[in-house]
């Protein structure tokens, strides 16, 4: 998690000094959001769990009334199991899974309006799986007796690419401009669980709604 907020920070002394410098900003938004999952499991029912993301965008052509959009993101995708099966004497209770996801989008922005302008922006992603985990209570068999205790687990994930599609809203202000977009993202990443088994069960988990907070830099002078 270290090099990952190493890395964010690194791109935004990059952009800041290069707005201070009046040359091209090597990004010019970014993003906080919140995520609400929706997972698809073969076998074990899923509940939403919120999660969160930051991100850094770069704009093409942000004058035009269509913008190319590539970007770095972080995103946090989260959900609970009430009982999930991870092999054949093996169960896990009041699951919490987490996805820690690097992703690269890829997007176009369509504008409508003037000043104050709402947008389409459909675009697809990579994700590449960073640290994926669930916490939960283990049942396990010891000697013929069942003994549960509270477990922290390593998911092994596949990366992932997918479509997505948002809505939102671009306002100017006085320096920069806010952006406001809700997107849905649907990708192809997934998590084995109980391989081999006859238990064994697939998690699609790269699916969720998104809301994001996105800040323009103003432009150089």
């Amino acid at each position: 998690m270290k090099w990952i907020i190493f890395l964010f920070a690194l791109f935004l002394t990059g952009t800041v000094t290069a707005q201070e410098s009046e040359k091209l900003a090597l990004f010019r938004e970014l993003s906080v959001s919140g995520n609400c999952s929706l997972p698809v499991s073969s076998k074990n029912p899923a509940e939403v769990r919120p999660g969160f993301g930051i991100a850094v965008y770069t704009p093409f052509r942000p004058a035009s009334k269509i913008n190319p959009v590539i970007g770095l993101e972080f995103v946090q995708t989260r959900f609970f199991s009430g009982g999930v099966v991870d092999g054949d004497d093996v169960y896990y209770t009041n699951a919490d899974f987490y996805y820690n996801q690097l992703r690269l989008p890829l997007s176009l922005r369509f504008h409508f309006g003037q000043k104050t302008t709402f947008f389409i922006e459909p675009g697809i992603f990579f994700s590449i799986p960073l640290s994926d985990y669930l916490e939960g209570v283990l049942h396990k068999p010891v000697n013929g007796v069942e003994v549960t205790e509270l477990a922290k687990v390593n998911l092994r994930s596949s990366a992932g690419i997918g479509l997505s599609l948002g809505l939102g809203i671009h306002t100017p202000l006085r320096k920069g401009a806010l952006l406001f977009r809700l997107d849905e993202n649907a990708g192809s990443g997934r998590t084995y669980l109980a391989s081999g088994s006859p238990n064994e069960s697939t998690i699609f988990y790269n699916h969720y709604l998104r809301f994001s907070v996105i800040y323009r830099l103003p432009a150089k002078q």
